[in-house]
């Protein structure tokens, strides 16, 4: 039997199913990666022109605001509230989106690894099996000589189970090695996926606050006039706090 044919064999097949393995998975996980950071940028862009819109209408209204203070802040907190609504919706459609990009992740990868497997072992096998077949015409060809051939029959018998012994070895260290890496991009995947989750549900709380915010400042201008430009004042250093928290915001998501 050639044994060292056999164990080159099962090697370049063991070599050539993990590169299978692994390089569809990581091109796949970096694309996903890429999709959900472009998704973050956009929704980036969306809030600051959003805001910046937002500041351009409430200093146009400080302007008009002896007159029509009230009809023009009760418009703007109409719009400030279905703008909240939209991007709660948007943060809801992320979530379950990427929910369902875990689960294709979790399928193709256990589609992948057993296809790939039961490919090379059965190879394996069938060059095991002809490798036994041609040392089996040889044994019966020198029947001739029974000493011969017991001889050759105990070389034959320790030779398979010193092969069988090194490909138990060889399936128990890559089933390991499948495991670990399983376990890894598993491990990857929930890290990005809680790092999103962690940013939206921020930008959620900001968004709650802006609007209280704004709430408050319609009971405010309902009250009396008299201490009207002072309210204006704390409206006004609350954008500029609340500006500079989203531009650090966005400076996290950028990273």
């Amino acid at each position: 039997i050639n044994q060292r044919k056999i164990i080159d064999s099962f090697q370049v097949g063991l070599a050539n199913f993990l590169d299978l393995s692994l390089t569809p998975l990581i091109n796949f996980l970096n694309s996903l990666s890429v999709n959900i950071s472009a998704n973050i940028e956009d929704n980036n862009i969306k809030i600051t022109k959003g805001l910046t819109l937002l500041k351009q209408m409430v200093n146009a209204g400080i302007d008009k605001i002896q007159r029509k203070y009230k009809d023009d802040l009760n418009s703007e907190l109409f719009k400030a509230e279905g703008y909240v609504d939209d991007f709660l919706d948007q943060i809801d459609g992320y979530q379950e989106e990427i929910a369902e990009l875990l689960k294709e992740i979790n399928v193709i990868v256990k589609e992948k690894v057993n296809t790939l497997f039961k490919e090379k072992f059965e190879k394996l096998i069938n060059d095991f099996s002809r490798d036994f077949d041609d040392c089996q015409k040889k044994l019966i060809d020198y029947n001739g000589s029974v000493s011969v051939n017991l001889d050759n029959l105990e070389k034959l018998e320790n030779s398979l189970n010193s092969l069988s012994e090194q490909i138990k070895s060889i399936k128990s260290a890559t089933l390991d090695k499948i495991k670990a890496m399983q376990k890894e991009t598993s491990d990857m995947t929930s890290k990005k996926h809680n790092i999103t989750i962690n940013n939206l549900n921020s930008l959620n709380k900001k968004s709650q606050k802006f609007l209280t915010n704004l709430k408050a400042a319609v009971l405010i201008l309902e009250g009396t006039k008299a201490p009207i430009l002072e309210k204006i004042d704390k409206l006004e250093s609350e954008k500029k706090q609340l500006l500079l928290k989203i531009k650090k915001l966005e400076q996290g998501g950028n990273k």
